[in-house]
């Protein structure tokens, strides 16, 4: 068998690629062989260089070094020995490709239905490793996934033993206890009168009641009688201020001319 044995039981990968590539180089001279053969034996030709290239992708793809492999290869490989056989007893020592041109004319017969017979044999095994090729990769797939499907698990749950779940929902929206929030006129109302209000120191003056639209009246025991002027008007123990362009500060004790507002005579109290 030209020193190229077929291999029984398993195989290591290593010896897979020798084989692998013996077999190749053994289909080569087959392919060689049926050069200038008539069409109809011919036309198998083609078959034997793709099966070459499939025993050469098996050789240089290390996933593909299976026993399932190994064992069709071996079967393929085993019809492609009984095609060479029988090519060599037909064509004998016709080896010079014009002498085998001549011979293959005149062929005929049984000898060329044996050799359509063995390419016919050669083809099916050529496909049963196909297949065999197929399933074997579709496997490989399917485990790829399913580990690549496993780690994305195990990574999910160490992430949920090392983040708290809590941190992972949205905090909820505060709510206001306040039934009756405060308006915002009201609130800038409010900020305007504790303006006004420190204008007015209360322990000094005190606001007695309002009297008409724009004046308030102000008891001020610090001054004496009849010493209380404003806008022209005397009282004896209060004085009615009229409200407009001015604040309302803290009466001294006056000496003479009283208490001055809105330039009537007097020396300052009010500013």
């Amino acid at each position: 068998m030209s020193g190229l044995e077929i291999l029984g039981g398993l195989a290591s990968a290593a010896q897979i690629a020798v084989y692998a590539v013996k077999a190749a180089s053994f289909l080569s001279d087959i392919h060689e062989r049926l050069k200038k053969a008539p069409e109809r034996i011919q036309q198998h030709a083609s078959s034997i260089k793709r099966l070459i290239d499939i025993i050469l992708h098996i050789q240089e793809t290390h996933s593909l070094h299976t026993t399932i492999v190994f064992t069709q290869l071996n079967h393929t490989i085993s019809r492609a020995f009984d095609l060479r056989d029988l090519l060599v007893k037909v064509l004998g020592e016709y080896t010079q490709p014009s002498f085998r041109r001549r011979y293959w004319k005149l062929l005929k017969g049984r000898k060329e239905k044996q050799i359509l017979a063995a390419l016919q044999s050669l083809e099916r095994e050529k496909t049963g490793l196909s297949l065999c090729l197929t399933t074997v990769q579709t496997e490989l797939l399917h485990d790829v996934r399913r580990e690549v499907k496993i780690a994305g698990s195990d990574m999910s749950v160490e992430s949920s033993k090392r983040i708290p779940r809590d941190h992972l929902l949205p905090s909820p929206a505060p709510t206001s206890t306040n039934s009756n929030p405060v308006p915002k006129n009201e609130s800038l109302d409010k900020e305007s009168s504790d303006t006004e209000m420190t204008d007015i120191p209360s322990p000094d003056l005190v606001m007695a009641a309002a009297e008409g639209n724009n004046t308030i009246k102000v008891e001020d025991p610090l001054c004496e009688k009849g010493k209380n002027q404003v806008n022209g008007i005397y009282a004896v123990d209060s004085a009615v201020v009229v409200r407009t362009n001015f604040h309302i500060l803290r009466p001294k004790a006056s000496g003479k001319g009283g208490v001055q507002v809105n330039g009537i005579a007097g020396e300052g109290a009010f500013n």
